[in-house]
């Protein structure tokens, strides 16, 4: 049985954390599974926009602890000091500029929790509960507070990364932390919702300003414009540019292929 399992149905990816009888704990191999779907749904053209999820009531409970003994082993083994092993996964440095909503059912914490911020739009129940328990045993978090800071205000990012403690939903979506709270019942359809109406608008266009907005907050003003304004120029070249501007004018709804 896949540890992460991809459906799709109507240009929407739906890839669920499926290893429910341990709260869904990452494994190596569940992290490798999850770059698979990931770049799966990079590749397909006809995939537009991705819900990630976790299988039962749990979005994710972390890294698995039977594993540590294994990740100490993994990192022993690289050549350099300096290297890491997370080439290519999600989490870490994978480029995808096609829109994805994590679909946040229930505790989300650690690798869970990175995974969800690595999304671009994070839904959660109104009993879920979100944290970094890596200081108290001793292991720092570092992918984590790289993203953090991108998605909080600062001392929001301290709180949650130093402290340690589990944060609930109303503190994460105070914080900036998630973008809307739902009961349990309402979350997956809250999702779809989001994603069909993303599965509505151009895909380039919504692809080319998600390209914009990461790679702007690591440069300069002038340097982001001046990209982003060639990447606005290519864009505008595609069919479905002409077909957006073309329903606009016909007072009809836009057809586009994502071409």
């Amino acid at each position: 049985m896949p540890l992460v399992t991809y459906e799709k149905r109507d240009r929407i990816a739906t890839i669920t954390l499926n290893r429910p009888e341990v709260r869904n704990a990452f494994t190596l191999k569940m992290l490798d599974e999850l770059a698979e779907c990931m770049i799966s749904f990079r590749s397909d053209n006809d995939a537009w926009v991705a819900v990630i999820t976790g299988a039962g009531d749990v979005f994710s409970a972390g890294h698995d602890v039977n594993e540590i003994k294994e990740l100490v082993k993994k990192l022993d083994s690289l050549p350099n000091l300096w290297d890491t092993f997370y080439h290519n996964s999600f989490q870490y440095d994978l480029e995808l500029y096609k829109p994805v909503i994590a679909a946040i059912n229930g505790p989300c914490i650690g690798e869970g929790l990175l995974t969800a911020m690595s999304c671009d739009f994070r839904l959660c129940v109104d009993n879920a509960i979100f944290s970094f328990p890596e200081v108290n045993i001793g292991i720092p978090t570092i992918i984590g507070g790289i993203k953090a800071t991108k998605l909080m205000g600062l001392p929001h990012v301290m709180e949650l990364l130093l402290m340690g403690e589990q944060k609930d939903a109303e503190w994460a979506y105070r914080t900036g932390l998630v973008n809307k709270v739902v009961s349990g019942e309402e979350l997956m359809g809250n999702a779809y919702s989001w994603a069909e109406q993303l599965t509505r608008l151009g895909p380039l266009a919504v692809r080319c300003t998600k390209e914009v907005i990461l790679r702007s907050m690591d440069t300069g003003f002038f340097e982001a414009a001046r990209s982003g304004e060639a990447m606005r120029r290519v864009a505008m070249q595609s069919k479905d540019a002409m077909e957006g501007v073309a329903s606009f004018l016909e007072k009809r709804p836009p057809k586009f292929t994502g071409k």
